[in-house]
């Protein structure tokens, strides 16, 4: 089966991590797999899947207008390159802008588009406060793409609903897939703890707290700084710390802000691309995002046998349906209380772990095997 895929270049983070791991599951399946983007992808990217570049004139990859060139030419290239190629059986979209964005090739060779949603742009826009004007064009974009696939790939069934109350009527081709969790071997944990407190200079040994992902508006990591400048008040100094692995557009203010708390202990890690060492390192993973899909931090976590806090939206409720495992995002202090309750009651620490291990059980499955099956059903020709 021929497949097409589009994305504009590689980014750190999970978004690019899993489509890899679809188009290579795909390639390793049989498939002829042909991906266009700008730029050359990392080396994650089996050499069995055809990378194309994107002929494009500017070298920036993000501005105004850059998108709006790249929203012009990108569908007339695809279209050209189809045309000049063959026509494929299956468009993959992993965002609602590339469902879009593939209709004339989709018209020209009449084949289905499955669209894989990892998180809801407009929801993300409202948060970040994109101007309205803006948001009305993305928005359109958007429900062209939606209203257009032939098959939706939600991660929660909220996530369904959200695209729903969107599109103002219900959808009648979508399936629900969540992320999973992958269980890691322990590893050395007590040897990288030491190494790790040793370099931030612990001379205890406090509960240390870890948050990771891109610094915007949307992880709301300001939540976190709050609650542990709270926090600090009530307990003894080095009893607990926060990491922050990441960095983003947000990391020099939330650097000043934590300035403001000197009392909460906080260190910013910057961008890690291999985060094994800080989960065997860490003992509790906190996530307090506004709004994500299944966030891969926190699978992650799971997976390496850490209990999660995380913030009490409707994907992570349905995800981690105990209601101990979840924090409201109202004020800070409701974080504060909980992380006051696993410090001084052991039990209340023996008790998330256990919950977060019972939700992770419930997400081990093999997710690649289950998305190349989805494409593989789908009829061969739009009807």
């Amino acid at each position: 089966m021929r497949i097409v895929a589009v994305y504009y270049t590689h980014k750190r983070g999970g978004f690019c991590k899993r489509l890899y791991r679809l188009l290579n599951a795909l390639a390793q399946g049989g498939h002829e797999v042909t991906y266009y983007s700008l730029d050359r992808p990392p080396e994650s990217l089996s050499s069995a899947v055809n990378c194309v570049p994107i002929p494009f004139p500017l070298r920036a990859r993000k501005g105004l207008f850059f998108w709006g060139l790249f929203l012009l030419w990108t569908p007339l290239f695809l279209l050209l390159a189809v045309a000049r190629n063959g026509r494929p059986e299956r468009y993959l979209a992993f965002s609602s802008f590339y469902a879009t964005l593939s209709l004339p090739a989709r018209w020209y060779s009449y084949a289905p588009c499955v669209l894989f949603l990892r998180s809801l742009s407009f929801q993300i826009d409202r948060i970040t406060g994109k101007p309205r004007w803006l948001r009305a064009i993305t928005e359109t974009v958007e429900k062209i793409g939606l209203r257009s696939a032939d098959e939706i790939v939600c991660m929660t069934s909220a996530m369904q609903r959200e695209v729903e109350l969107f599109l103002g009527k219900e959808l009648p081709n979508v399936q629900i897939l969540p992320n999973e969790v992958t269980l890691q071997p322990a590893g050395e944990r007590e040897a990288l703890r030491c190494q790790l407190l040793q370099r931030l200079s612990c001379s205890e040994s406090p509960l240390v707290c870890l948050t990771s992902g891109v610094l915007d508006q949307r992880k709301n990591i300001s939540f976190l700084i709050e609650a542990f400048a709270l926090l600090r008040e009530q307990i003894t100094p080095n009893e607990i710390i926060l990491l922050v692995a990441g960095s983003g557009p947000l990391e020099q203010e939330l650097r000043t802000q934590q300035a403001r708390h000197p009392r909460a202990f906080l260190h910013f890690l910057g961008w890690q691309e291999e985060m094994t060492p800080l989960y065997h390192s860490a003992d509790l993973v906190l996530h307090p995002a506004l709004h994500e899909g299944v966030p891969n931090s926190v699978l992650e976590a799971l997976g390496h046998h850490l209990p999660v806090l995380v913030s009490d939206t409707p994907e992570h409720t349905e995800i981690l349906p105990a209601e101990e495992l979840r924090f409201h995002l109202s004020k800070p202090d409701t974080l504060t209380e909980k992380l006051t309750s696993i410090l001084r009651d052991q039990s209340e620490r023996e008790k998330i772990t256990a919950l977060s291990k019972s939700c992770a059980e419930k997400l081990v499955f093999d997710w690649e095997k289950a998305a190349v099956e989805i494409i593989e059903a789908m009829p061969n020709v739009v009807s």
